[in-house]
């Protein structure tokens, strides 16, 4: 799965998090580490681990 070509990854993950999520997870699964959103990925993980 891959984000519409209008959408880079921080606008996706602003606007539409479910396919941010969806695009991270198929990124991680091919070791396509180069393309994946990390500022983005490590806020969400700190987050996760506060709450």
């Amino acid at each position: 799965m891959t984000s519409p070509s209008f959408l880079n990854d921080k606008n996706l993950y602003e606007q539409d998090f479910y396919l941010w999520t969806q695009t991270i997870t198929q990124q991680l699964k091919k070791n396509n580490f180069n393309e994946i959103d990390i500022p983005n990925l490590i806020e969400k993980i700190e987050s996760m681990g506060r709450s």
